[in-house]
């Protein structure tokens, strides 16, 4: 069946890659069409997978054929794109085998995995300075999640591994939170996008109880750059910087007396002080 005379453009999936984010459709739908490439293939790293976008002329060129011949073969020797996207599973096929990682991966559409967060804040430009410091902030949420479990927190350590990596995917822009959060939201993140939206301040009164959302902050709050220290030590830092700027120095203090609550709240459920957390000297 060739495809509606008015159509710029078609997908080509093949079923066994039904997994593919949304996002990556998006993506790949969202890339002008300057007349030189036919087909545009999604990469994960470097790695070619699916599902193809074929523009009108070739897609008609596709379904004409009556050769027999793999879309493979019709394809090869086409003008072809590469579009990077931060979605493993265009690589990934469901095949005898691999049933239950397929369904695994189906309940955790909306979570991306580390690799994935890593790649899509490459994407949008983060260079070495901040992959260290969102590594080194996860490194410390995860130690505070996994002493929570140990008391039956019931945290998401998949969720909070990914939120974290991806808290400062907005960096450098204007009001980067909601930057962040509205950039994860379009890209069928709601969950980490709300935890992304309030990781600068959170003030106990509007956390009930600890949650992923509230293990991203705090654990920001401990990662100055890439290097661990004490919450005196990173708001001292500000402090100093401000010094001059009576409401921005009170604005600082605040968010140290709620990132302290925090801290305290954290111990208390953990059973820990934070640096027994995080296995560092006191």
């Amino acid at each position: 069946m060739p495809p509606p005379s008015d159509a710029d453009a078609v997908f080509f999936l093949p079923a066994k890659h039904a997994l593919v984010r949304p996002s990556t459709i998006t993506v790949l739908a969202a890339q002008p069409d300057d007349g030189a490439a036919l087909v545009l293939t999604p990469t994960f790293r470097g790695a070619p997978g699916v599902p193809f976008l074929l523009r009108a002329e070739s897609a008609r060129s596709v379904l004409a054929r009556s050769d027999g011949a793999s879309l493979a073969d019709t394809l090869h020797g086409l003008p072809t794109q590469s579009v990077p996207v931060a979605d493993a599973r265009i690589l990934f096929a469901v095949r005898d085998g691999t049933e239950p990682e397929a369904k695994r991966l189906l309940t955790r559409q909306d979570v991306p995995t580390p690799q994935e967060a890593l790649t899509l804040l490459e994407l949008n430009g983060a260079g070495a300075a901040l992959l260290g410091h969102v590594r080194g902030v996860a490194e410390v949420a995860m130690a505070m999640g996994r002493a929570l479990n140990n008391r039956g927190a019931g945290v998401d350590l998949d969720i909070l591994e990914s939120a974290t990596l991806l808290h400062d995917v907005a960096k450098g822009r204007p009001k980067h939170a909601t930057a962040g959060a509205d950039l994860l939201r379009s890209l069928g993140f709601p969950r980490l996008a709300a935890i992304v939206a309030v990781h600068q301040d959170i003030p106990p009164e509007d956390a009930p109880r600890i949650t992923e959302r509230e293990l991203v902050y705090l654990a920001d709050k401990y990662v100055g750059g890439a290097t661990r220290m004490s919450l005196r030590q990173r708001f001292g830092a500000k402090l100093a910087d401000r010094a001059g700027d009576p409401t921005a120095c009170a604005a600082l203090r605040r968010r140290l007396d709620n990132a302290l609550a925090m801290q305290a709240r954290v111990e208390a459920a953990a059973g820990k002080n934070i640096p027994q957390i995080l296995g560092v000297p006191a």
